[in-house]
């Protein structure tokens, strides 16, 4: 359903464009916005799956990974700058929650998608400045 939805709006978007220049110009800035959110939402949907990829998500929104790459550094950012991001803020949140206190950092890493618990906890720490392991311990003492 959503990817219907997405496709109409692509759809649109290139329709609307296809007056004059300018209008042209700023139906493609919208068209890759609407790609740009497309992508994103996937990332935020699917991120503790480990095999996803920048492939696996371009196909999703129906473009080739070399310009769902582009899209993502035109914003600033890299598909995976992005989902590591979105893989380390779940944790953050469930360490700190009532529910992560109890849990080993090994899983919950393993659970959205890191393979490699070193690299995990490098990312974490440089990320939001601590441990994991630090972080849970926070959790427990606030509640």
């Amino acid at each position: 359903m959503q990817g219907i939805v997405r496709r109409h709006l692509f759809d649109a978007a290139v329709l609307l464009g296809a007056g004059d220049d300018r209008a042209a110009g700023e139906a493609d800035a919208s068209l890759q916005a609407l790609r740009l959110r497309a992508a994103q939402d996937i990332i935020a949907q699917r991120f503790c799956e480990p095999d996803l990829s920048v492939a696996t998500v371009a196909a999703g929104v129906g473009i080739s990974p070399r310009y769902l790459q582009r899209l993502f550094e035109g914003a600033g950012q890299s598909f995976t700058r992005q989902l590591s991001e979105s893989r380390l803020r779940a944790p953050y949140a469930l360490l700190q929650s009532d529910t992560g206190g109890g849990r080993r950092v090994t899983d919950v890493a393993l659970g959205v998608g890191f393979s490699d618990i070193s690299h995990f906890n490098r990312s974490f720490r440089r990320l939001f400045g601590e441990t994991p392991t630090a972080v849970r311990s926070q959790g427990i003492k606030s509640h």
